[in-house]
């Protein structure tokens, strides 16, 4: 029985050779994945330097959006069309705010951008007819574009026909905010989500620091005082959606608008937004095996995702992560927005060395929220106190390390297992045919 082991092992079946070879390559590449986690991270350690991959990311943002790739977006969910455009010129607004040299190609591509926005085609999804135009949402985000390509020119060199478009819209947002009966005017008919109507307020914000007045400053204060008291008990954050009469809360905070919010809360209430953050980042954050993300609803509340969230993995929003990786950029949670940048290089598998894209280029919606996460930083002067960072352990990889080494020793083990077992049987089938043989 000891010689028939020996002979089993010292001459292993030809059919495992190829099986063995799959696996190895298989091992070596799972290693190879797990170095990714040590990429260069995508956001830098402060609101200056230029990202290191986020030209090459709109070159190829550019590129797919010239050849029609918003249009199947807009198929996903319904404002993938818009936020295409509307984050691909933003990105050039962040890139701009952080080194000027790039001013006169980032007004290039942020009003090529909003062209888009503002044509039939990126109307189209809206109500026409709700206030402030085309509803809360749209009015909202294409004036924050509108505010960024005036922000990043120098006061003596705004088109005036862009100022009075800007200013005109102001107006118009204003208006609505000082008539309403609820902070959260609605987007789409009968629905109201508070973290539409951030961008509107953003922009009054930037109005008037670049006209040095406080034109709008009594509506903000207004606005602000009525929607803080507007935070829902469970978690004292703005909720994800609001009742259409009074914006109270219909629901729970969630990290898909919790993140929208706080990117613009910093420039328009500089005290309160770091309170919100710190609150977010207390129970929202949630590392699985030690791998930095962000849940998507608070501890207690166990639902699965929806058009919002997009798919959940053990209550994990892949979206609400990647935007959070920008938010913690803007309130210097640098460390945070590092290390989720860090897990996006090694689950993203981006590809391109001049125009760069992840996961095959297959949702570029989703490439268009990464850069502007990359770039995300403050538009205004008027932060606080910086926050005190989330300490992030240097050993946060350690987890997948663990798991990629037992699921490479399980599968060795199961191959040399089913190998054994075949040999033996062979063996075995070889033997009772030498005795079924009768003998000359």
């Amino acid at each position: 029985m000891k010689s028939q082991s020996k002979q089993i092992k010292s001459s292993p079946p030809r059919w495992t050779i190829v099986p063995k070879g799959i696996l190895f390559l298989g091992s070596i590449v799972l290693l190879i994945w797990n170095t990714w986690f040590y990429s260069q991270p995508t956001v830098p350690p402060d609101h200056r330097t230029v990202p290191p991959y986020a030209l090459s990311q709109l070159a190829w943002l550019r590129g797919t959006l010239a050849e029609g790739s918003a249009e199947r977006m807009q198929s996903i969910f319904p404002e993938g069309w818009f936020f295409c455009y509307a984050l691909y010129g933003l990105s050039w607004v962040e890139l701009a705010l952080r080194e000027p040299d790039f001013r006169s190609k980032a007004l290039q591509e942020a009003r090529w951008a909003l062209a888009h926005i503002e044509s039939p085609q990126g109307k189209e999804p809206f109500p026409t007819k709700l206030k402030p135009d085309h509803g809360m949402f749209y009015s909202a985000w294409r004036n924050h574009l509108l505010a960024g390509i005036l922000l990043i020119q120098p006061p003596n060199s705004r088109e005036p026909a862009e100022q009075q478009r800007f200013k005109r819209r102001c107006d118009q947002i204003a208006e609505l905010l000082s008539t309403s009966t609820t902070p959260f005017p609605p987007s789409y008919r009968e629905f109201s989500w508070p973290c539409d109507t951030l961008p509107a307020i953003h922009s009054l914000v930037v109005s008037d620091a670049m006209t040095r007045d406080d034109t709008y400053s009594p509506v903000i204060k207004e606005w602000l005082a009525e929607v803080k008291q507007k935070t829902e008990s469970q978690t004292a954050l703005l909720p994800h959606t609001a009742k259409i009469r009074y914006g109270d809360p219909s629901s729970e905070a969630r990290a898909t608008s919790q993140t929208i919010i706080l990117r613009f809360l910093l420039d328009i209430d500089p005290a309160w937004a770091q309170d919100q953050y710190l609150r977010f980042r207390e129970q929202f954050f949630a590392p699985r095996f030690g791998i930095p993300a962000i849940r998507e609803y608070p501890p207690a509340v166990n639902k699965p995702g929806d058009i919002d969230s997009g798919p959940l993995i053990t209550g994990i929003s892949t979206s609400a992560s990647v935007v959070g990786m920008g938010v913690a950029s803007v309130y210097g949670d640098y460390d945070l927005a590092q290390a989720i940048s860090q897990v996006g290089e090694a689950i993203g598998f981006p590809f391109g060395h001049e125009k760069r894209a992840y996961l095959g280029g297959y949702l570029p919606v989703a490439d268009a929220f990464l850069v502007h996460a990359s770039t995300a930083r403050p538009w205004l002067d008027r932060t606080a106190d910086q926050i005190v960072p989330l300490s992030i352990s240097p050993f946060w990889r350690c987890g997948i390390h663990v798991i990629s080494i037992l699921f490479l020793l399980l599968a060795w083990k199961v191959f040399n297992f089913v190998s054994l077992v075949v040999a033996v049987r062979q063996q075995q089938q070889r033997r009772a045919q030498q005795l079924e043989t009768p003998k000359s």
